[in-house]
């Protein structure tokens, strides 16, 4: 017998309740990763520097996250590390900038250097998520289990 991932089974468990199981897996998962950077990992230099790159979460991830009651120290600490990087990038002169950005006209203007130079956080756990779920169902179909389940889902 092959060994089934675990999201093997959160797919089985979810496929007796309406609409698609996997937006609601991947919903499930990208509030899980949300809350647990804003309590637990908010403080790493990962996060930091994957937020500071992004600008932040997303409009649709930012709302996400206010609907943590207790996670407003996260999302302060969370907002202040992007500020912080706008400012740094809003104020630095010419001559702060590499040589080589000056040499190819990168990041003359100051929009340009504003602009996000990666994307939100929770969206990319959101992609990894869907993907990891739909993997898994495409290769794991024949189960027996996985058969049933879907069967007596809504689709």
């Amino acid at each position: 017998m092959t060994a089934l991932p675990l999201n093997f089974y959160d797919l089985v468990d979810s496929f007796h309740a309406d609409g698609c199981v996997v937006c609601r897996l991947v919903e499930r998962d990208v509030e899980r990763y949300l809350d647990s950077h804003l309590y637990e990992f908010i403080n790493t230099p990962e996060t930091h520097a994957a937020l500071r790159a992004s600008r932040g979460l997303c409009a649709t991830h930012s709302e996400q996250a206010t609907q943590f009651g207790a996670s407003v120290l996260g999302i302060a600490i969370l907002h202040s590390a992007v500020l912080d990087q706008l400012l740094k990038e809003a104020t630095a002169s010419p001559a702060a900038r590499s040589r080589l950005a000056r040499l190819l006209g990168s990041g003359t203007k100051l929009a340009d250097r504003l602009e996000p130079g990666g994307a939100c956080i929770a969206c990319e756990a959101l992609k990894r998520a869907e993907s990891q779920h739909v993997t898994t169902i495409a290769m794991h179909i024949d189960e027996a289990a996985m058969q049933q389940a879907y069967r007596e889902s809504s689709g």
